[in-house]
C-alpha cells in the first residue's frame, strides 16, 4: 500500500496558506500537509520530527522567501547543511521573479523554484504536478530512504 505524502510548507501570508490548502483540496489527491509560518519554525518542526521517532519526515518542503525571523533563503541554507534533512526535496514558492533569488536559492540547493501564481486553478494545477513529478515520478534519496526502495545499482552494457 502506497503512504500518503507528506508536504511541509513555510508561508507566512494566512491568503497564501488559504488558497494552498484549497488546491491541495481540488486537486483530489491524498495528501498530509501541514504549515510553519516562518523559518525559525521550519527549522524548529524538522529537528522536532528528527528526535521524535513517531513523527515523518516531510516528504516534500514549499519555502516561501519573504518570511519573518529566519528568511526562507537562509532556512533553506540551513536545511541544506545539515546531512539529516539534505535529501529532502526542497521546492521554493514564493513570489520573487527577482534572478538573483532564483540563482541563490538553485546554488544552495533549491530542487525547483516557482513563482507563485495568481488563481486558485493555476495553484490547483501546480500542486498537481509537483504530486506527480515528487510522489510518482521520481526516486530521490531522501524518498526511497523512507519508503524503504532500494536503489539499484546502473547497469552497464
Amino acid at each position: 500500500m502506497k503512504k500518503t505524502p507528506n508536504i511541509l510548507m513555510a508561508e507566512d501570508d494566512h491568503d497564501d496558506v488559504f488558497l494552498a490548502k484549497r488546491a491541495i483540496k481540488e486537486s483530489k489527491k491524498p495528501l498530509n500537509f501541514s504549515v510553519v509560518k516562518d523559518g525559525e519554525e521550519l527549522l524548529t518542526e524538522l529537528k522536532n520530527r528528527f528526535t521524535n521517532e513517531k513523527s515523518t519526515f516531510p516528504d516534500l518542503i514549499l519555502i516561501d522567501i519573504d518570511m519573518p525571523k529566519i528568511d526562507g533563503i537562509e532556512a533553506l541554507e540551513k536545511i541544506r547543511k545539515s546531512s539529516s534533512f539534505q535529501n529532502i526535496p526542497i521546492v521554493m514558492l514564493t513570489t520573487s521573479s527577482n534572478k538573483s533569488d532564483i540563482e541563490v536559492c538553485y546554488s544552495l540547493g533549491a530542487n525547483s523554484y516557482l513563482i507563485k501564481p495568481k488563481s486558485l486553478p493555476e495553484l490547483t494545477r501546480i500542486f498537481d504536478v509537483l504530486q506527480t513529478y515528487w510522489f510518482e515520478t521520481v526516486q530521490s534519496p531522501g524518498i526511497a530512504e523512507k519508503h524503504n526502495y532500494k536503489m539499484e545499482e546502473p547497469k552497464c552494457r
